[in-house]
């Protein structure tokens, strides 16, 4: 009977210690964008993303420095910003800067 019992304390604590580090990881670090990948990107709220995608657009060579010449407007980031989603989710692992500045050359070009 006391093997029962010490059986299922150990299977609770495993259980209570594995929830609750399930819980801790849950909550996403945060990166800086220079840093960000396209997969953080994703996990960021869809509020935020215009900004993001500013940020990206004109300081976004990678190592936050301002870009010089770099000009864009709220209305094209808002347009954007479900173009880099869709982008994101076919290459995740990407550095996130790397997808808006290819997608702000795009839009410089008129495409």
């Amino acid at each position: 009977m006391s093997t029962q019992r010490l059986v299922a304390a150990v299977a609770a604590a495993v259980l209570m210690s594995g929830s609750t580090l399930a819980f801790a990881d849950s909550t996403p670090t945060r990166k800086p964008v220079r840093m960000m990948s396209c997969r953080d990107f994703l996990l960021v709220e869809d509020a935020v993303k215009p900004e993001l995608v500013f940020w990206a657009a004109t300081y976004g060579n990678g190592n936050g420095t301002r870009q010089e010449g770099a000009q864009i407007d709220v209305d094209d980031t808002d347009r954007m910003v479900p173009q880099l989603v869709e982008q994101c989710k076919q290459v995740p692992q990407e550095p996130f800067w790397r997808v808006v500045k290819t997608e702000t050359s795009r839009l410089d070009k008129g495409l």
